[in-house]
């Protein structure tokens, strides 16, 4: 995975990770966690390892979380910030220690948009006694650590190198940015601009964490279970809808066949395909500027089961046309005369 390089200004108490150099290795985790397996859908979910879930999961349910928080968002930012602990090669154990440590780069404005962030700790938590580093798999500093850090796992220490500590105080960063609740929309991009006051790290880390709120490829979607509908793969509050459409279609010698549920890793292949490799074509190109036009991943209603993509089979689409509307189905994209869905998305 390659991770995006986003420098934050002085005032900023985390810093986007760049590079990977040599640091200190701090004090381990004295008892190891018998952590509980989280569960197996999230356990898997676009390959997060299963220890990082469930440090997100336990540190926003901690009393130290705020209404709203969810673990998603957490792990939004752990993807963006260090692929889940994974960076240069890094690997968590399973009581969260990531090993080797992970440090971002020297705050010296070396490198071209850097701020320039002074020692702060004596080089006690980030081995740099002149400047401070970003460190551990959410990438606190060492004055947001000694402001925010927490023992996670009950082990009496709290390390930032430790999955669970730093989940836990990113969980704290987080609700202290918003105002203590992280339930609505801009409350929740107040709290990720907080964490690093840069907009497009706010619509990477969202774009991010709404993946990983969707259900896992073949379980059922927010929508409700995932049925079969003469073939289609649909949720099934529109399995009547479609069924009666298609019998309808049917019924004046029309065949209406196609394809509906579209897992989220399907979506990110598609948009690989018609958009591009990077991850600013994946996850930020409006779908207007593909080659096809592709919804970002977790934002098309494929992946909650709700649209259809008819094939070109003889009068199926002007069928569509003249009578889909009868049975609750909308195209509100006049170029993609396939695509219907029931919420005209």
């Amino acid at each position: 995975m390659s991770l995006l390089l986003i420098f934050v200004p002085v005032a900023a108490s985390v810093v986007f990770l760049g590079v990977d150099v040599a640091g200190p290795d701090p004090v381990a985790s004295a008892v190891p966690l018998a952590a509980a397996a989280p569960s197996p859908d999230s356990a898997t979910r676009l390959g997060i390892p299963a220890v990082a879930v469930d440090a997100y999961a336990k540190a926003a349910a901690s009393p130290d979380a705020c209404p709203g928080l969810s673990w998603w968002l957490l792990a939004g930012i752990a993807a963006i910030e260090t692929d889940h602990g994974r960076y240069g090669g890094a690997a968590a154990d399973l009581a969260g220690n990531v090993r080797p440590a992970i440090y971002g780069p020297r705050l010296d404005g070396a490198l071209a948009g850097t701020a320039v962030i002074g020692d702060s700790d004596q080089g006690r938590l980030d081995g740099d006694p002149l400047f401070d580093r970003a460190m551990g798999p959410l990438q606190h500093l060492p004055s947001s650590w000694r402001a925010n850090g927490r023992d996670g796992n009950g082990d009496g220490i709290a390390d930032p190198q430790n999955l669970y500590d730093a989940a836990r105080a990113s969980a704290v960063h987080l609700c202290s940015s918003a105002g203590g609740e992280v339930g609505s929309a801009d409350r929740t991009r107040r709290a990720v601009f907080g964490y690093n006051p840069s907009n497009d790290y706010v619509a990477d880390v969202l774009a991010r964490a709404s993946v990983y709120a969707l259900p896992v490829p073949g379980q059922s979607p927010t929508a409700g279970p995932l049925v079969q509908v003469h073939g289609i793969m649909v949720a099934s509050p529109i399995a009547p809808a479609l069924d009666a459409m298609v019998q309808a279609a049917k019924a004046q010698g029309v065949v209406l066949a196609g394809s509906g549920y579209r897992s989220t890793a399907d979506q990110v292949l598609l948009r690989q395909a018609h958009c591009g490799p990077t991850l600013d074509d994946i996850w930020r190109k409006p779908s207007g500027a593909c080659a096809v036009p592709t919804a970002v991943p977790g934002t098309s209603l494929h992946e909650q089961g709700l649209a259809v993509d008819f094939q070109d089979l003889p009068g199926a689409w002007a069928w569509l046309a003249a009578n889909a509307g009868r049975f609750g189905f909308a195209n509100t994209i006049p170029s993609e005369p396939w695509h219907w869905s029931m919420t005209g998305g």
